[in-house]
């Protein structure tokens, strides 16, 4: 079976990868993660997919980025 050869995941608001699939995980692999607001009442949202074996964010390859408004209302900073 095909496995992928690094974690892929979202840089964090911390310049940290935050691991949604790990390495070694078997393909077609999928993934979830909470995300929860940084900043007070953050109204928009960004992400960065990268991969990579480094833990901090900067170290590893960039697969493409998104950003988007919540629908829910903005919530207080640390709320899911």
């Amino acid at each position: 079976r095909n496995r992928t050869l690094f974690d892929i995941g979202l840089r964090s608001h911390d310049d940290v990868l935050a691991v949604i699939i790990p390495r070694g995980s078997a393909l077609p692999a999928s993934g979830r993660v909470l995300l929860t607001s940084s900043r007070p009442r953050q109204p928009a949202l960004e992400l960065e997919l990268l991969c990579g074996l480094r833990y901090a964010a900067a170290g590893n390859f960039a697969l493409g980025r998104g950003s988007g408004e919540l629908r829910e209302p903005a919530a207080a900073r640390g709320l899911p």
